[in-house]
């Protein structure tokens, strides 16, 4: 779920041992951070004292969208390209 909460601008903590490309697209946005098992407990607990920036997850999110194709929009023009 790390992954999932960094996409939607939540600090996250990704505490398994794999490591993972799409993990990797949000640790370089500096949205989720990777430290496998007990490591990552000193930043789960400062990131939980910290206060909800609602604006930075939305502008966070916003730039995402700005930046990725939405996967809806693009199966439905292979639909219709396929469709002709």
């Amino acid at each position: 779920m790390a992954r999932e909460g960094a996409l939607l601008g939540v600090p996250s903590i990704y505490v398994g041992i794999r490591k993972m490309k799409a993990n990797q697209i949000l640790i370089d946005k500096g949205m989720l951070h990777h430290l496998p098992q007990k490591r990552g407990l000193t930043l789960i607990n400062k990131t939980i004292e910290t206060s909800v920036n609602l604006k930075g997850q939305l502008r966070f999110r916003e730039g995402l969208r700005n930046e990725w194709d939405d996967m809806i929009d693009f199966m439905k023009q292979r639909i219709e390209e396929f469709k002709k």
